[in-house]
């Protein structure tokens, strides 16, 4: 058994800011949906969700970023709280994601979902796109259309060392060189690389036109919350690649077509907004002007500091 909850703007009557989508079946907006590591746990839960909003420099209590109220956009932060141990990944792909998929044009669909996944919750991703696979096959896509089709979904993977090599979203991966508890093969030959080229950073693929890597030269502090700090040379790629996203789910959803993405985009949005020789303050205001979540309303300073938020 699973719950998915929403975030939306805190109230008196909701100080958490936190919804149940109850009509799985009838729900159909785009969405990001953020996995927390600890998937029993509501401040684990919720937390990770805040971040993802975050990302999408949607306001929250921790930053003004944007100032977009979440309340108005065209996209859903969700995230999911499990009550059981056995095969409740392949219930959440059974009875939410795949109904989902074959709503409509199922490239369009797809497009519609991103995945915004903390540490090893990235492994429900992984476990969810092999289910995906099954499902799939069993209706008879072939391997090229499988994998055409599983491309369009996107997930950002933070602080993980879950093996992302063989998934097909298009994915990117933000990790700390000096983060040990997650330290693996791609923190020791990223390390070395950064180390040869002089560099505080290094991206790449990890397969030809695979997930993506974004390695950078950490303080080793194994915390979500870390990536945004002022000066954390990921953040403004991270934002950048976020709000890519998201705006061209909400673009996919809204003309009903299909506009692809891969992870060769990813990366170039992430080289262009690499803070390592740019300020990321300015960056993150380049940003801002380009993103406009098709006309999703902000706070200005002043309500933001009288305002309940999420």
């Amino acid at each position: 058994m699973f719950k998915i909850y929403k975030k939306c703007e805190k109230c008196i009557d909701n100080p958490k800011g936190i919804i149940e989508i109850y009509n799985l079946s009838e729900y159909n907006n785009p969405f990001m949906l953020c996995l927390s590591s600890d998937e029993k746990n509501d401040n684990s839960i919720f937390g990770v969700i805040k971040e993802g909003a975050r990302a999408a420099r949607v306001c929250t209590s921790d930053e003004f970023a944007s100032g977009y109220k979440i309340d108005d956009m065209q996209v859903d932060f969700l995230g999911i709280k499990y009550f059981n141990e056995n095969g409740h990944n392949n219930n959440l792909v059974d009875d939410f994601i795949y109904p989902y998929l074959k709503k409509g044009d199922i490239k369009v669909q797809a497009r519609k979902i991103n995945f915004f996944t903390y540490c090893n919750a990235t492994r429900v991703y992984v476990e969810l796109e092999k289910r995906l696979r099954e499902k799939l096959i069993s209706d008879g896509y072939d391997d090229k259309s499988i994998e055409e089709i599983l491309s369009q979904i996107s997930l950002i993977s933070i602080a993980s060392e879950v093996d992302i090599t063989n998934i097909y979203a298009s994915t990117i991966l933000f990790k700390d060189i000096n983060d040990y508890y997650i330290y693996d093969y791609i923190s020791k030959t990223s390390s070395k690389k950064m180390a040869s080229l002089g560099r505080n950073t290094y991206l790449g693929y990890l397969r030809n036109n695979g997930p993506v890597i974004f390695a950078f030269n950490g303080t080793g502090k194994h915390s979500l919350k870390e990536y945004f700090k002022n000066g954390n040379l990921v953040k403004s790629s991270l934002c950048a690649v976020t709000s890519f996203l998201l705006e061209n789910s909400i673009h996919s959803a809204k003309i009903g077509e299909h506009i692809p993405i891969s992870s060769r985009m990813l990366l170039k949005m992430a080289l262009k907004y690499n803070s390592e020789f740019e300020d990321c303050d300015a960056l993150l205001h380049k940003l801002e002007e380009e993103i406009t979540y098709d006309g999703a309303s902000k706070y200005v300073k002043e309500e933001y500091e009288n305002t309940l938020l999420i």
